[in-house]
């Protein structure tokens, strides 16, 4: 008996460590982020979480150039997403536009460009949103951990 309760709770015990949540969702240090763009200009939104663990992030913005600005996000298991943000009308001919999909009660669109990066689309307040998924070290993510993400945006 002693030996069976004790496979049972080894067994749950390697089940528990062993089992991932793909679609969990991780804080990260927004705060940085919005200090990184302190020229930015427009209002716009942030996520409250990403969907892997994040290592490093990067911003890159063109004020007062141009109306845009991105974020790298690099996860510590090698995942990558990219953040586009832009205040002006995008033109996204000559890209095959997916399905369209709903963002809470907003709508999105995956597109594929060029050369191939899936990408999620969605328009607030005349600010354009862009989350792409980059295959690196890692799997891209999934079209759900792109529309999870885009839904914690505030």
């Amino acid at each position: 008996m002693k030996l069976k309760l004790g496979f049972i709770f080894m067994l749950m015990i390697f089940t528990v460590g062993c089992s991932t949540e793909p679609n969990a969702m991780h804080t990260y240090d927004k705060a940085q982020v919005k200090e990184n763009l302190q020229a930015v200009d427009f209002e716009y939104e942030l996520p409250e979480q990403v969907p892997f663990e994040v290592k490093s992030m990067e911003t890159d913005t063109l004020v007062p150039d141009q109306p845009i600005f991105s974020v790298y996000f690099t996860g510590t298991e090698g995942e990558q997403m990219m953040l586009e943000v832009v205040n002006a009308t995008l033109n996204t001919a000559g890209s095959n536009l997916f399905e369209e999909v709903k963002i809470g009660d907003r709508k999105g669109f995956f597109y594929e460009n060029a050369q191939g990066a899936r990408m999620l689309l969605w328009e607030k307040d005349d600010v354009h949103y862009q989350l792409k998924t980059i295959a690196g070290k890692a799997e891209a993510l999934e079209d759900s951990q792109l529309i999870t993400t885009a839904k914690t945006f505030k």
